[in-house]
């Protein structure tokens, strides 16, 4: 039977802990509530769907796009390679060229690339995807992006679109993640389970990746 050995692995939980009010932008509302008998609580929530760490289908994108409960189950988990990004401060940009030499030999399709700023600490250091950095992704068969802090898909809402374009027809996007940091392997089993709710283009999900020690 498989099973997680805690001698031989480790659970990395790379999931956002939502707080209601926190991020007002980012609704997350909760109230108390009672069920129908009265008996127990329950808590009644208002929110949107890129709450917390979610997966964005190509719905999130195209008005044509599959929702979330089109998608396989094999779609949101399997084996994961690490992308550190390690570009000097006045550098801004990770092109293909930049993400062959790191992860070229490593890639296989269908694999999953878990993107990680090398100063993640560093909120006034952005660093930047390029358009040949998605179609190269799209190329290679890459099925799931996880996009760590201080990683973008550009610096303008038209270079953001362009990414989405060239990659969401194939490849779901898991953002808003935590403790990448704590990621040691080159390569891992990464695990992002969406709920399963009808015509959402996103989903919140508790995302994990599994290494070998």
């Amino acid at each position: 039977m498989f099973q997680v050995d805690p001698n031989r692995h480790r659970v990395i939980d790379i999931s956002f802990l939502v707080v209601s009010g926190a991020i007002p932008d980012r609704p997350f509302d909760m109230e108390r509530g009672l069920l129908a008998d009265g008996a127990y609580k329950m808590d009644v929530t208002n929110t949107h769907t890129h709450v917390g760490t979610h997966v964005e289908g190509s719905a999130h994108f195209f008005d044509d796009g599959d929702s979330i409960e089109k998608y396989p189950l094999d779609a949101f988990y399997g084996r994961g390679v690490l992308l550190h990004v390690d570009l000097p401060d006045d550098e801004l940009w990770a092109d293909a060229n930049y993400v062959r030499g790191q992860i070229g030999p490593l890639l296989r399709g269908g694999d999953i690339v878990v993107v990680r700023h090398a100063q993640s600490e560093r909120r006034d250091c952005m660093k930047h995807l390029t358009e040949d950095a998605a179609i190269y992704f799209r190329d290679q068969g890459v099925k799931m992006i996880v996009l760590g802090d201080n990683v973008g898909f550009g610096e303008t809402v038209e270079q953001g679109r362009r990414f989405h374009e060239i990659l969401m027809r194939r490849t779901t996007f898991l953002e808003i993640v935590r403790n990448l940091e704590e990621i040691q392997k080159e390569t891992f089993f990464v695990m992002a389970l969406p709920v399963l709710i009808q015509g959402v283009d996103s989903s919140w999900c508790r995302a994990v990746v599994i290494e070998e020690r």
